[in-house]
Formats: C-alpha cells, structure tokens, sequence
C-alpha cells in the first residue's frame, strides 16, 4: 500500500487574486513539485465583497518505507 505525507503552505493576499499574485504560486509550486511534492487542492478564505483572505494550499508526496 502506498503512504503519502502532507504539506501545506498558506498566502496572505490583498483582497484580489491577481495574475502576477497567481505567478509567484505556480513558480513556489512548481519548486516544491521538484521535490516530489504534488499540489493536491486550494483552499481560499472568502471575505466579504467577493475578496479573497488568504489561500491554503495541500501538498503530497509518496513516502517510501
């Protein structure tokens, strides 16, 4: 059977989800996804007003034995 660990990681953004803002996630992604992690689900926190609070984001990777 396989085992995974988890990670996650959360940003703080400033109301509006941006594309340069969503830039710098993918290229964080894309370092922790060199390190056999996998990007699994984004949980953003809504405020009022259609903002967006802060974005937790769920990694995994196999955990060999």
């Amino acid at each position: 059977m396989k085992k995974y660990e988890y990670r996650e990681f959360t940003v703080e953004t400033t109301g509006i989800l941006t594309a340069k803002l969503a830039e710098t996630y993918v290229n964080q992604l894309n370092d922790l996804g060199k390190d056999g992690w996998e990007f699994v689900q984004a949980l953003p926190l809504a405020r009022p007003y259609g903002k967006t609070g802060s974005v937790t984001f769920l990694m995994k990777r196999e955990v060999n034995v």
